[in-house]
């Protein structure tokens, strides 16, 4: 008995002296929670723009455009976007992080400039006017793109 407590004293002694000078593992440093380390969640939408019947033309827009993050960016993103002539419908697919603030407009010299526009997010509805920013040309109608699920 009193050599099995020897060999535990010794090897007690062996291995704190083999740790000395050492810190456990993220010991004295500071840790980020893990979700900070997450990178933001992306929400997919559809976009709809419909062209009201007033101003039906052969005419077609070209594209959504986008401002991600409006109110830190100024860069226009011009979104892959499809135009049906028969129901006057453009549609693009977009994602952004959610809860991003965001701005769509759309050229479409079929409208008078500065005229309110339709514009629809997915099952969140109709997109609300907003003031454009000034990397925005002013015969353009802005609209919120705000993802909060």
């Amino acid at each position: 008995m009193q050599t099995l407590a020897l060999h535990v004293a010794a090897a007690a002694a062996i291995f704190t002296a083999a740790c000395a000078g050492t810190t456990p593992q993220g010991a004295g440093t500071t840790s980020k929670p893990a979700s900070a380390e997450l990178e933001p969640l992306l929400v997919r939408t559809t976009l709809t723009y419909t062209r009201p019947r007033l101003f039906e033309s052969v005419n077609r827009p070209s594209a959504f455009n986008l401002v991600r993050d409006y109110r830190a960016s100024t860069d226009l993103e011009e979104l892959p976007s499809v135009w049906n002539d028969a129901t006057q419908t453009l549609t693009a697919d977009v994602s952004v992080p959610l809860k991003s603030e965001n701005l769509i407009f759309v050229d479409d010299t079929a409208i008078p400039p500065g005229s309110e526009m339709s514009i629809r997010a997915g099952r969140s509805g109709l997109l609300h006017q907003v003031a454009c920013p000034e990397s925005v040309a002013p015969e353009h109608v802005c609209y919120l793109l705000q993802l909060l699920r």
